[in-house]
């Protein structure tokens, strides 16, 4: 603030004038501005005013402004999961409804009629169940994940196909990290693809096109191609095959370079390996230089004796989209029959005649109309078929031939595991649940004598047979499956004058089992009637009338149902068995009798087992084929989801198929638990939101706190600064009047 100045001595009127007018001008500046500081409001008026306060209300401005926008973005992400929230918990009411329905049909008081019924309404909770999968906020797909224009699902080829992404969505702090605030559909609905993983290594024959880049190589460190030494006799020859492409180029650079050094010897390719055939009259090397690689990753690395051929390590070739079919599989090719392919309510049959590459296999697959997606292996050694479609079944089977199981394709092999069957539901056999028969039982022999036989842990017809033959005190008794297969005859050579004779003990318990020899025999012979163990899983019956039962205790893969079955007791004469083996048609399991006789070849179930419905071949062969059994496909492969369960659910009602009904209710409360936690994750990111939203609000009083101190006028200081300045104003103007009202005498003296 300016103040009048006190002349000192005698000085010049104009400086002396000129003085008092800075004042007075200083006084009306400082005057303005707190004038326009009490009138705006703003202490600053200029940056030049304060310049580091002005920095500080640029810094807190921008803070404040991105402080905005964040709350700006957390009401929106809020509002987001509020949607969400609302959608998950009507979705749980679904799925509750959906596993009512399940749990009241399930057991044998629902007739079919009531069972098709509530599939109708199943079907309807499908369709709601879709258009809550496209729930928008602002217009913008909530289960889309990262995809959120389009609808995160859609019906197609009688399933429904995920068409979202897996990356999600999110908001910005203002320190620059984000947070999430999208789902994406498999998070709630499940929905992924399920595939088949092809199960052969197809490694293709290396031919002389095959190129070098697509190699293995014989360390597994793929082909580096360089110099190799090959020594004929005492003489060493460099062959540079740095500018070699293919393995025909290798073959050909190398037989050159023996030729030009007198040598009769010669590379050539066979299957997946170099064969070098030795020279007729002296040994040769081949090796790596120093630091070479080039020989060993060929598998060519060592010495050739004179007259001998040796075939080198595998190259391991990769499968290319260019890779012929004839090559596959070391060259012995695919079985051109071709594949059958159903997926939902598409199907089609794929021929490999007129199919020469690869690629044409795939493309063949690809554009089949079924929707699955062939593709090769990232190893490069088979192929692997993708089924994108929830609730849609995916079976890969034959069409007369091998040619899926050549490929390694086939959705139900012998290596598939029980365990992935039916949905993953598996194969139960019975005797997980119950025990066979404990204790002993007597058999008494003609000449009046006993012995005992126990029967614990005994759970098939020779099992039993061995444990009466090897029984102590058994000399004259011989136990043997009947004629028939299907029960055990005991012949007794004691030569008493009684009837041989099988009772049980006191401490016998048969648990369900029935031995079919607990009756008195004629004479020495005692011919027994059906046998079933309480822990066998089915019957067969032949077309004979004979028959014989299976135990599926210990069968882990497909393959050993088959030769359980094969190698059942009573099955084993070739005249009369019957042969279990893959379909050659389709998909399952196929059994056909070698019998004659004018019954029908039947599957029964035993014990109330599920085993025969859980492979798919609980049923009576038809009129046309009285001696073969086709079972069903019970390996459909689709990915796992509320929209997958619920159309087993539907379809299972409208079958009357209790065991279906049981699993889709099992894959109803894993969807229900994933609805759960997806809903936990909505609600932990809305809290987050809150607190975030209350922190930033803090924040934001803080900022504009400061903001104020540095930006806003503190009035009362400014209304006595102006005070003070306009006292001292007028001060200095009667000064200035005082000073300069003069005379002519002021200025004599």
């Amino acid at each position: 603030m300016n103040v009048v100045p006190v002349p000192i001595g005698r000085v010049p009127t104009l400086l002396q004038s000129s003085m008092l007018m800075s004042t007075l001008q200083g006084s009306q500046s400082d005057m303005l501005t707190v004038q326009n500081q009490i009138s705006t409001g703003q202490r600053l008026n200029l940056a030049s005013d304060d310049p580091a306060a002005a920095l500080g209300i640029q810094q807190l401005n921008r803070t404040i402004s991105n402080n905005d926008q964040f709350t700006s973005n957390i009401n929106f992400a809020s509002s987001f999961l509020n949607t969400a929230d609302n959608t998950l918990s009507t979705l749980t009411d679904l799925i509750n409804q959906a596993k009512s329905i399940a749990s009241s049909q399930i057991g044998t008081g629902s007739t079919a009629d009531e069972r098709t019924a509530q599939a109708q309404v199943v079907s309807s909770l499908l369709s709601r169940v879709l258009d809550l999968s496209n729930t928008r906020y602002a217009n913008q797909s909530v289960f889309g994940g990262q995809n959120g224009t389009e609808d995160a699902f859609t019906s197609v080829g009688g399933g429904f196909k995920y068409q979202g992404s897996q990356a999600g969505q999110g908001i910005l702090t203002p320190t620059g990290s984000e947070i999430p605030y999208t789902l994406n559909g498999n998070q709630v609905f499940g929905g992924l693809s399920s595939q088949v993983i092809g199960y052969r290594n197809l490694t293709p024959a290396v031919n002389a096109n095959t190129r070098l880049a697509d190699l293995n190589g014989a360390t597994l460190a793929g082909v580096h191609p360089g110099t190799i030494n090959v020594t004929i006799g005492a003489a060493t020859v460099a062959v540079d095959l740095s500018q070699a492409a293919t393995a025909g180029d290798v073959v050909n650079l190398v037989n050159n370079a023996l030729t030009t050094a007198g040598s009769d010897a010669s590379l050539s390719l066979s299957g997946g390996s170099i064969v070098v055939t030795g020279d007729s009259t002296q040994n040769i090397t081949i090796a790596d230089p120093a630091n070479g690689q080039t020989a060993a990753n060929l598998g060519l690395a060592g010495t050739i004796a004179s007259t001998t051929t040796v075939t080198g390590a595998p190259l391991g070739p990769k499968i290319t989209a260019t890779t012929q079919l004839a090559d596959l599989a070391n060259g012995a090719g695919i079985d051109p029959t071709g594949i059958k392919i159903t997926n939902g309510a598409n199907s089609a049959t794929i021929s490999l005649s007129g199919l020469t590459t690869v690629e044409d296999l795939l493309n063949a697959v690809n554009n089949s109309g079924t929707n699955v997606h062939a593709e090769i292996n990232a190893a490069g050694t088979g192929i692997n078929l993708f089924n994108p479609l929830s609730g849609s079944p995916l079976t890969i089977g034959e069409n007369g031939g091998n040619t899926a199981d050549q490929l390694g394709i086939r959705s139900f092999n012998a290596s598939t595991n029980l365990s992935e069957l039916n949905l993953s539901g598996g194969v139960t056999p019975i005797s997980q649940n119950v025990s066979g028969p404990t204790g002993q039982f007597i058999v008494t022999k003609t000449d009046g004598t006993t012995f005992a036989v126990t029967v614990d842990g005994i759970k098939t017809p020779s099992q039993l047979i061995a444990a009466i033959n090897a029984a102590t005190g058994n000399g004259t008794v011989t136990a043997a499956l009947n004629a028939t297969g299907n029960g055990i005859s005991l012949t007794d050579i004691s030569g008493g004058a009684g009837n041989l004779t099988v009772t049980g003990s006191n401490n016998f318990v048969s648990n369900g089992s029935v031995l079919g020899i607990f009756t008195t025999g004629s004479g020495g012979t005692l011919t027994g009637s059906n046998i079933s163990f309480s822990t066998d899983d089915f019957r067969v019956s032949r077309r004979d009338g004979s028959s014989f039962t299976v135990n599926l205790t210990g069968a882990v893969t497909v393959q050993d149902v088959i030769a359980k079955i094969n190698s059942a007791d009573g099955n084993t004469n070739p005249a009369t068995q019957v042969t279990a083996s893959l379909n050659t048609t389709g998909n399952g399991l196929e059994l056909s009798d070698a019998s004659v006789g004018a019954g029908t070849l039947t599957v029964s179930a035993l014990n109330a087992s599920a085993v025969p419905q859980q492979l798919g071949i609980l049923k009576t062969a038809g009129s046309a084929t009285p001696g073969v059994i086709n079972g069903d496909d019970v390996n459909p492969l689709q990915p796992t989801g509320l929209f997958s369960s619920l159309a087993l659910l539907r379809d299972s009602l409208l079958k009357n198929d209790n065991s279906g009904i049981m699993r889709a209710a099992q894959l109803l409360d894993q969807d229900n638990s994933r609805v759960i936690q997806a809903n936990g994750t909505v609600g932990a990111r809305v809290k987050d939101l809150a607190g975030r939203k209350t922190d930033i609000t803090n924040e934001q009083v803080q900022l504009k706190t400061s903001l104020s101190t540095l930006q806003d006028t503190d009035m009362t200081s400014a209304i006595t600064q102006f005070q003070a300045i306009q006292t001292a104003y007028s001060a200095a103007l009667k000064v200035a009047q005082s000073t300069n009202n003069m005379s002519l005498l002021d200025f004599l003296k």
